[in-house]
């Protein structure tokens, strides 16, 4: 599972719920639309990024991946 949210100081961030949420095919896919893995908050982020079309592109990727999603607004 994956947190899909907006935050003021880190942009997009796509937060996995747990170690076995992160793979290779979605570390790329993430990697491939500006994420990088912040150690910190422990999640992808994505600071340039940050309308609600791209909230939902990485919802419908991360959804097409098998994984589940939760977004908060």
């Amino acid at each position: 599972m994956y947190l899909i949210t907006l935050d003021p100081d880190h942009g997009l961030v796509a937060a996995p719920r747990s170690q076995a949420d992160i793979d290779t095919i979605t570390e790329n896919a993430l990697h491939a639309y500006g994420f990088r893995w912040d150690d910190t908050i422990e999640a992808y982020t994505n600071s340039t990024d940050t309308d609600d079309d791209t909230v939902v592109q990485v919802a419908l990727l991360l959804t097409a991946l098998d994984h589940c999603i939760r977004v908060v607004a």
